[in-house]
């Protein structure tokens, strides 16, 4: 597969920090915020089983994945309605705080996922670690929506502005659903990722 081939699909796994696009209010970019606006009920949906799960585990236990879904909603209201702010008026402003609360929601939720390992009680900590797994899972396909409208030399940045790695959330991630969105095995996603540096 050629390299920009691989470049194209590895997108779903870089995290986002700044996004400075020329031409941002080109009807694609309007396309692009339009579907992560489509996508945000999912995701919301994902949160909200998720904060039901934590109900089922030891409330100390909970804690982390309350705070974590808590956040997790406020932040994907607050984008569904910036979302719909950019489509009726498009703004390089508009475009850079969408992509800014998108990044702040992944590392906040990523450090939650790999926290989760320190939860002492077994059944909790693989409650903990699946349904925030889900979480990001569903974050890192819709900052793949906002990234297909990135140069590679900005998803080269933001991806070295990550606070965490592919390689650390992994192991929690649904590689399927990413699969499927990407199509390409999460595997050569991953190995290209890490052959780059990230």
């Amino acid at each position: 597969m050629p390299r920009t081939t691989i470049r194209r699909f590895t997108l779903p796994v870089i995290i986002l920090t700044t996004l400075t696009l020329s031409g941002c209010n080109t009807p694609s970019a309007k396309q692009t915020i339009a579907d992560i606006a489509s996508q945000i009920p999912i995701a919301q949906a994902v949160v909200t089983t998720a904060a039901a799960a934590a109900q089922t585990i030891d409330p100390t236990d909970a804690t982390l994945i309350t705070n974590a879904t808590t956040e997790a909603q406020s932040s994907l209201a607050q984008l569904q309605v910036l979302c719909a702010a950019y489509v009726q008026a498009p703004s390089t402003s508009g475009l850079a705080v969408i992509s800014s609360i998108l990044n702040s929601l992944l590392n906040d939720n990523a450090a939650a996922l790999l926290n989760a390992a320190h939860i002492l009680n077994p059944n909790s900590r693989n409650i903990a670690q699946a349904t925030l797994g889900a979480v990001q899972t569903a974050l890192l396909l819709i900052a793949a929506i906002l990234q297909k409208s990135q140069t590679a030399s900005q998803v080269a940045t933001t991806a070295a502005l990550r606070t965490y790695k592919l390689t650390d959330v992994a192991p929690f991630l649904d590689h399927r659903q990413i699969e499927q969105a990407t199509g390409v095995p999460f595997a050569t996603a991953l190995h290209y990722q890490q052959a780059e540096g990230f």
